[in-house]
Order: C-alpha cells, then sequence, then structure tokens
C-alpha cells in the first residue's frame, strides 16, 4: 500500500494571528485548505497505483476539520483514509507527527510513503525524513518523477539543471518536489465517490505498541513564549555611488560587531 501524509493548513492568504493561551496558531481564524505541496504527492501515488494496481490511503493528524483534506485527496481517487485525532498530539512537534505516521504505516502495512516535500504553515521539510528513520526505510527527496517496477523505485531528481537517477528498495519514503506532478481536479463523480468510501479514526491509543509509544506520547518541543515582530522602518533610497558603498560598509560593520 502506498500511504500518503497529508495536512490541512491555513490558506496561504489568510490573515493569521497567534493565540496567546496556546502560543499557537489560531488555525480556526484563517480559511483551511489541503496542503498544496501534499497534492504532488497524491498524483504521483495516483499515477503509480494506477500503472501497478497498487492501494493508496491517506493519512492526516489534526482536529475534526482535518477530515475535509482527506475528502479532497479521497475525491481526487485515493482508495481509503486515516484520520489521528487526539488532544494529545494538539500542536505536535516534528517529532511526535513523524512517529505517528510512522505508527500507522506499521499499523495498516504500508510499504510505500509518498509525501509533499513540506508543508506551507510550518516549512520544516523534515516530516519525511524523519518518519523514514523511525521506520528504519530508506528514503529521498525532492523528487520529480517516480515509477515502481518488481518492489524497486525508479525516480528521478531533478535540479541545479542536472538529473540524477535512483533506484530505491523498498519500503521506502519518498517526498516530491513542488509542481514535480500536475494534480488532478476531483471530478463530480470523484466527489460522490469519496463520500462513501472509509476513513478510519484513529488516536493515540490505537497507535500504541508500533514501536513509538514514547515518541508519540510525549512532546520533544513546547512554546514558552513568542512576541511580534516590530515592523519595518521605511527604507532610504541612496543614489550616489560612494556614499551607498560608504553606508553598505557601516551597516555590515555594525553587524559583525554586534555578533
Amino acid at each position: 500500500m502506498i500511504l500518503v501524509p497529508i495536512k490541512q493548513v491555513p490558506d496561504s492568504w489568510s490573515e493569521k494571528e497567534l493565540e496567546p493561551a496556546t502560543k499557537r496558531l489560531a488555525r480556526a481564524k484563517a480559511d483551511p485548505v489541503l496542503n498544496d505541496l501534499d497534492e504532488f504527492a497524491i498524483e504521483a501515488a495516483l499515477q503509480v497505483a494506477e500503472a501497478s494496481g497498487i492501494p493508496t490511503a491517506l493519512v492526516t493528524i489534526g482536529p475534526e476539520s482535518a477530515r475535509e483534506a482527506l475528502l479532497k485527496g479521497l475525491s481526487m481517487g485515493v482508495d481509503e483514509a486515516y484520520h489521528v485525532s487526539d488532544v494529545g498530539l494538539e500542536g505536535a512537534c516534528y517529532m511526535q507527527t513523524s512517529a505517528a505516521i510512522a505508527a500507522v504505516a506499521k499499523k495498516i502495512g504500508a510499504t510505500l510513503i509518498f509525501a509533499g516535500l513540506e508543508s506551507t504553515d510550518g516549512k520544516g521539510a523534515v516530516i519525511p525524513s524523519m518518519v523514514a528513520a523511525h521506520l528504519n526505510w530508506p528514503s529521498a527527496s525532492s523528487l520529480s518523477e517516480v515509477s515502481v517496477t518488481n518492489g524497486v523505485i525508479k525516480a528521478k531528481l531533478s535540479e541545479s539543471h542536472q538529473e540524477v537517477m535512483y533506484e530505491i528498495p523498498t519500503p521506502c519514503v519518498i517526498s516530491l518536489a513542488e509542481n514535480s506532478y500536475e494534480p488532478r481536479f476531483p471530478s463530480f463523480k470523484g466527489i460522490m465517490a469519496a463520500k462513501k468510501k472509509t476513513i478510519t479514526d484513529f488516536a493515540i491509543a490505537d497507535l500504541m505498541n508500533q514501536g513509538f509509544d514514547d515518541l508519540i506520547s510525549s512532546p520533544t518541543v513546547s512554546v514558552l513564549d513568542w512576541q511580534e515582530a516590530a515592523p519595518r522602518s521605511k527604507g532610504v533610497i541612496i543614489s550616489d555611488i560612494d556614499l551607498a558603498i560608504d553606508s553598505l560598509v557601516t551597516v555590515l560593520r555594525e553587524v559583525k560587531e554586534s555578533r
């Protein structure tokens, strides 16, 4: 089975603010959407599934509203979904999140994990590699093209005008580069079919005994405090080249001395 971890995130164009009580992003005040970069992983998984017959599944960690992200993925053609929701995972750190995803993968018997490169809210780009480390599986990041032949992932990495070809034995974890695949638009038939597909609910207790109990149960990072960044001051345009150079040297010297 190909498992695709996805995340519901605040729309990039939404106004965002932090909650003083929880010291976390006030997600209920922003428009929730499926993370854009996850759609590339969904499309890659669907194309591999169509060519190989391997079943596909989604997993997300989040509140009740996160089911909307699962429904979108299901309407694109994914076979089934898993929703991990638990008070103990609210504001989960990278370690908790990756361990929970790894536990789901083991529990359902997934042999491939296709992930988006990162989420547009966290921007960590570490979850795929951390999941691979938990499972002790090989991994590769930022791939632009993938296929599966006889239990081996054949993949292409396009970067800096160069192409690198990989062969990765399964089970493995890969992440797809931005714009690597053109995500399909859910059809009306797909949207209606998604409502009948299975979404299985998991709490922390359901993910125990997979080898990651301590990591899932206890956060490794907590936010102690935060403060708003100072507003940017208006810049000064210096048209004289000599004066501009002198000003730049002065600024660089001040920065160096402050360190």
